[in-house]
């Protein structure tokens, strides 16, 4: 059976952490089944007694994952544990050394996952520097990759670093949170600051073929199927098209006011791509882009969990481009770069698209 970090610092506290001022930076997925019920981790780890929690911090999304995309989040105080909770997606990316002054320890419990853009990774990142100007040990409570050891796409090239694009790795990289911090530390000269409580009898499998219950690590991927379909739709977050945000399928579902979702699913089907079939749809988003508007688009059906999302990606906005040249557009950030491309990180994909 898979034990979690979590669990395995529940069950045997290392010593150096005994009777330490601990932080804890958690997010909604941060759970432990323990006696067949869930448990968070800020909640478990706050009734230790040997554990002295006097800090939570939030990342993307807030504690509870309530907060959509991009949404700032504000400081607050946790109505379970009556604890701070600083945020560091709002007027902070990064702890403040005062944040961690009084800390020993600062704990990360975060399920990733395994695409690189999501912004989990960036989050620790700064925490991991932060830390090692303090001296404060960062002690990560490993998880499993939601993916698997499945590898997808290239590193991020230079001048598209951003914070969906913080560490050089493949796109769809196959790593724990934990290993991932590893690589950081050591890229940065700071592995003294760094302590990994491994996940255990993880073999590398899928999510699904695992016994974890899927809780949510945001709003907008509430199914193992959503995480899945994530790195192939999560694109169109930098154009005009709806991946499906404010809909009963986020990621796993595009569309647009002026799309045409029979002929796009015809055309797309046409290329008879591996583990993927597509449905023409129609859906109403009650957020986010074409917020009360009818689109069309398509659906994505996996007919396989090792389908490849990089050339899904592809597929789907050359055909859009090649049906709608006039009515795609990108998305381009307050500093004039074209969203896509920090996603992808590099410019290959759209040029690619656009090309064609």
């Amino acid at each position: 059976m898979i034990q979690l970090g979590l669990r395995t610092l529940l069950a045997d506290v290392p010593e150096f952490l005994k009777g330490s001022s601990v932080g804890l930076l958690a997010h909604a997925a941060s759970v432990a089944v323990i006696d067949d019920k869930i448990h968070h981790a800020a909640n478990v780890i706050q009734n230790h007694l040997d554990l002295n929690l006097v800090r939570l911090f939030a990342p993307e999304h807030g504690l509870y994952g309530i907060a959509q995309a991009g949404e700032n989040v504000a400081d607050s105080v946790d109505a379970s544990t009556h604890l701070p909770v600083i945020s560091l997606y709002g007027e902070r990316r990064a702890p403040e050394k005062e944040h961690l002054q009084d800390l020993d320890v600062l704990l990360v419990d975060l399920q990733d996952v395994g695409v690189r853009c999501y912004t989990y990774l960036s989050t620790v990142k700064a925490c991991l520097q932060v830390c090692a100007e303090t001296k404060t040990k960062l002690v990560l409570l490993d998880r499993p990759n939601s993916l698997g050891r499945n590898v997808f796409g290239e590193g991020v090239e230079k001048g598209f670093e951003s914070f969906v694009g913080v560490h050089d790795v493949p796109f769809v990289h196959g790593l724990t949170l934990g290993e991932l911090a590893t690589h950081i530390a050591r890229d940065l000269s700071i592995e003294d600051t760094l302590e990994v409580i491994a996940v255990k009898n993880w073999s590398g499998e899928l999510w699904s073929e695992t016994t974890l219950p899927w809780i949510p690590p945001s709003p907008n991927l509430p199914t193992f199927q959503s995480a899945l379909c994530y790195p192939a739709t999560v694109f169109f977050e930098g154009t005009n098209i709806s991946e499906g945000r404010g809909t009963e399928f986020p990621f796993e579902q595009i569309g647009a006011p002026w799309l045409d979702g029979k002929r796009l699913a015809e055309s797309l089907n046409a290329r008879d791509l591996s583990g993927i079939h597509f449905e023409d749809a129609r859906f109403t988003p009650t957020r986010s882009k074409h917020k009360g508007t009818s689109v069309e688009g398509v659906r994505l059906r996996l007919t396989s969990e090792t389908f490849d999302p990089l050339e899904t990606a592809f597929v789907l906005l050359q055909e859009i481009y090649r049906q709608n040249p006039q009515w795609l557009e990108w998305l381009f950030t307050k500093d004039g770069r074209a969203f896509t491309d920090l996603l992808h990180g590099s410019s290959k994909l759209r040029q690619k698209v656009t090309q064609t």
